[in-house]
């Protein structure tokens, strides 16, 4: 009996609380929708500072190499340009080795580029005694350009921040030490084991990136003096051609 009166007063509920009921159930939906909403975005906040502060440290980092580079590895550079400008040879085999674009830094490469009989003087060369002084402040110094390249490689510096700085110079070195990395480095039918793998990496990267800029230079500018040359020959511009 009282079930039955229980059922009736419900069904007598005026029809407002109906909509009371529906509008808490849709304000409920709002609200956690809303919730839901907050978070994603400051999560999305959390995560691009996070982000920043990442590029930040890894900015910082490759500035704080550039100065140990331009302090303590620049010198050393200097040194062994005297070194490789004094050798005959080694002008010779640089002159052949800037031609290539894209060098793999191993023996097999090395026969081809410079011939048996040069890579046969410079390995006796290293053999010499009187010029171990010589090889070891190579050697120093190629493993202080493979631990800033990793660093580099491994994104824990930017190496975009410091690459119109340094990569220059750093192509150069590489170029003129590729025989000491070369002659180290056995080629593809000899086996996998490399040496100076992370200085072969970035100045991969970095000589394919000043190649095609360079190119990229050249076809603006070779475009602009199209330009010009067009407008002169109208009479309408007397300028000399951009160089």
């Amino acid at each position: 009996m009282m079930d039955t009166m229980h059922q009736v007063r419900i069904a007598n509920l005026p029809a407002w609380v109906d909509w009371v009921q529906a509008a808490v159930i849709i304000l409920g939906g709002i609200v956690a929708i809303s919730t839901l909403v907050l978070y994603y975005f400051e999560y999305r906040k959390g995560r691009e500072e996070f982000k920043k502060a990442g590029e930040r440290q890894r900015a910082e980092k490759a500035v704080e190499i550039a100065k140990h580079f331009a302090k303590a590895i620049l010198p050393q550079i200097f040194e062994m340009h005297d070194l490789i400008a004094a050798d005959l040879f080694r002008r010779k085999a640089w002159e052949k080795i800037i031609t290539k674009l894209n060098l793999v830094f191993d023996r097999d490469e090395a026969y081809g580029l410079v011939g048996a009989e040069e890579l046969q003087e410079i390995a006796s060369d290293y053999r010499d005694p009187k010029n171990e002084q010589k090889y070891d402040k190579i050697s120093d110094l190629l493993n202080q350009l493979e631990a800033i390249s990793i660093e580099f490689n491994k994104n824990i510096a930017d190496e975009e921040t410091v690459y119109q700085s340094l990569h220059g110079v750093f192509i150069l070195t590489m170029q003129q030490l590729y025989l000491d990395i070369a002659l180290n480095n056995a080629g593809v039918r000899q086996g996998p084991e490399k040496l100076y793998t992370g200085c072969v990496e970035l100045y991969k990267k970095w000589r394919k990136r000043q190649y095609e800029r360079t190119r990229a230079w050249e076809t603006d500018i070779a475009m602009k003096n199209a330009e010009h040359e067009n407008v002169r020959r109208k009479g309408i511009l007397k300028t000399p051609p951009l160089t």
